[in-house]
């Protein structure tokens, strides 16, 4: 019996190669969907290594693309919640963070209303409390607050 060229160049044996006619494949579609959801979401273990090596300690202000006090508005907040956590009651009602209406009620709210990259110029305020702590400190007289447009 003749050989059959495959992809690579090479003859093959048509019955001893590759899934034949007929018979059952080695995986079945209801494996290959089991080990697809076990998969889902993560990311082989050496990719994770190669893609963390080239930042190890390139973290804060050792990052070239730190910019220090010079940041806006949106990115001073999502450094402040990376830093501090997700802040879970208010320091001036007591009222306990919850999800509403898919938003966390709790926010961090700036003291000095300067937005200066530092921790402890932050208070954790529910909503409520936030809008009236702003109250007397309009917007447009905010200091040190760039915006992204």
């Amino acid at each position: 019996m003749a050989g059959v060229k495959g992809k690579s160049g090479v003859y093959h044996h048509p019955k001893t190669c590759g899934f034949q006619k007929g018979h059952k494949p080695f995986v079945t579609e209801e494996s290959r969907m089991k080990m697809s959801i076990t998969r889902k979401g993560k990311m082989p273990k050496n990719i994770q290594l190669l893609i963390s090596l080239p930042h190890k300690g390139l973290l804060g202000d050792k990052n070239p693309s730190w910019k220090g006090e010079n940041i806006c508005y949106q990115r001073l907040h999502g450094w402040i919640r990376k830093e501090l956590g997700k802040p879970n009651e208010c320091k001036h009602c007591g009222k306990i963070g919850k999800l509403f209406r898919g938003k966390w009620n709790i926010h961090w709210a700036n003291k000095s209303h300067k937005y200066l990259r530092e921790l402890t110029d932050w208070v954790a305020l529910c909503g409520k409390c936030h809008m009236h702590y702003d109250k007397n400190y309009p917007y447009q007289n905010r200091k040190n607050v760039q915006s992204n447009r």
